[in-house]
């Protein structure tokens, strides 16, 4: 079921569905939400949206209810991980998925939601103070570096607040930052445009 809900990419079946198209051929090139919001209008983008992070959510529920109790946290992230590699690289698609962020924010309100919360209340911080400090209008290269840094506030969060021994989280920690890792490595476009746009003085 879980490698099911990983592969099942919502945008690519709704422009199937909407326009007998295939939504890699259109705009960016990719299958998520936001390429179907340009093509096709908000209301499909948020289905897709909703749809993609509702998979890696199910899946990490139905761990958290039938896994082993004594290792969830682990397992719920190397589920995580394993949702996010099947949505970004889906065997059905040749390989050619979505870039990953629903199903990432979609994990961390399933098995962290605190987390969650701290990590947007970061991403407004870092969008703040980059509109401050720079004149950058676009929130883009906050929530890259958001997605950087959540692994670290996860581990200050688990270690300083639960006082779970760091021995017992750097697997957990490992996982979380690898699946944060790829989602950057899916956005690396957008982030190589970002930059550049900026820096021309864009």
């Amino acid at each position: 079921l879980r490698n099911l809900l990983s592969i099942l990419n919502a945008s690519f079946y709704l422009a199937k569905w909407l326009a007998r198209v295939d939504i890699r051929t259109l705009g960016s090139g990719t299958a998520g939400s936001r390429n179907l919001l340009r093509q096709f209008g908000f209301n499909y983008a948020l289905v897709a949206f909703l749809w993609d992070g509702g998979k890696a959510f199910v899946a990490i529920k139905l761990v958290s209810l039938l896994g082993d109790q004594a290792n969830l946290l682990t397992l719920e992230l190397l589920v995580l991980c394993s949702v996010i590699i099947g949505h970004v690289w889906p065997v059905q698609m040749a390989w050619r998925g979505g870039k990953g962020l629903a199903c990432l924010i979609g994990g961390l309100l399933a098995f962290d939601p605190i987390l969650l919360v701290v990590c947007v209340i970061l991403f407004l911080l870092l969008g703040l103070t980059l509109r401050l400090l720079t004149q950058w209008q676009k929130p883009d290269i906050a929530v890259y570096l958001c997605l950087f840094f959540i692994p670290f506030v996860f581990f200050l969060k688990q270690w300083i607040f639960l006082s779970s021994s760091w021995r017992s989280l750097i697997l957990p920690v490992a996982l979380l930052g690898l699946s944060c890792g790829i989602v950057l490595f899916a956005h690396r476009r957008n982030i190589q445009m970002a930059l550049g746009h900026h820096l021309d003085g864009g």
